[in-house]
């Protein structure tokens, strides 16, 4: 009775120092990638500044471009405030960087760069087939060969939110099976929403509609996938269309 005694507080002893080795690894862990953020946020303070000006400078540029909606100038400006509110914040700096990008990709395409309204109106027409939009596809295919035209900006937009509706409802069907199988976390609660200026995923006409591009879908989503184990593994992949079709496969996320 002893011995079983002894052996049983040895066994509770080893898992409690098992557990506490972890823990302690991974409280090291995030004060490292903690202090590292916050390096990078004051190297990068000064870039960040100016490339909030920049954004400013291109969505003046873009005051009347039907490429650039109230709702974006208004959430732009909220975001940009978070520079003066969390200084040591990597999002914020890496979102103002991506930010600059995006309105640069606007400007270019609203001046009439071909090369940049080619890539547009491709990356268009990739997601209205991904998301089986014919209608939509079929007019991104007329306007490619029409990338000249005075009336791009606007015939892309319309084209874009064209395709809001359904994409809206195919990630509200999707996030339906997900919410039904052990690969997502069931107590998950969130809003696939739109990406805005700020976002790497973001294409020129996201939330027209309720656009959502397909990897922002994606983005919202993953960090709530679990997969764990053949079942949620076969169920993840059987059932998950949204992501499986387009999007990385069940062994890429683990």
């Amino acid at each position: 009775m002893v011995a079983e005694l002894v052996f049983f507080g040895f066994v509770v002893a080893v898992i409690a120092i098992s557990f506490g080795v972890i823990l302690l690894t991974e409280l090291r862990k995030r004060r490292t990638q903690a202090e590292t953020d916050r390096q990078y946020a004051a190297d990068h303070r000064a870039f960040a500044q100016s490339w909030a000006r920049d954004v400013d400078i291109a969505l003046a540029h873009l005051a009347a471009s039907p490429l650039v909606a109230g709702a974006m100038r208004a959430e732009w400006e909220a975001f940009k405030r978070r520079l003066d509110s969390e200084l040591e914040s990597r999002e914020v700096c890496d979102g103002i960087r991506n930010a600059r990008q995006n309105a640069m990709y606007l400007q270019g395409i609203e001046q009439g760069d071909m090369q940049l309204r080619v890539q547009a109106v491709n990356e268009l027409r990739e997601e209205a087939h991904a998301y089986g939009a014919r209608d939509a596809a079929f007019l991104s295919d007329q306007l490619r060969a029409n990338v000249g035209s005075s009336t791009f900006t606007n015939e892309y937009i319309q084209i874009a939110a064209l395709l809001g509706p359904v994409t809206q409802r195919w990630v509200e069907r999707e996030m339906r099976v997900l919410r039904g199988i052990d690969a997502f976390s069931r107590s998950a609660k969130f809003e696939v929403k739109p990406p805005s200026l700020w976002h790497r995923d973001f294409v020129p006409g996201a939330g027209f509609g309720g656009f959502i591009p397909r990897y922002s879908a994606w983005r919202q989503c993953e960090p709530h996938i679990n997969i764990g184990g053949e079942n949620s593994r076969v169920n993840y992949e059987n059932e998950a269309i949204l992501f499986t079709r387009f999007l990385p496969s069940a062994e890429d996320v683990r």
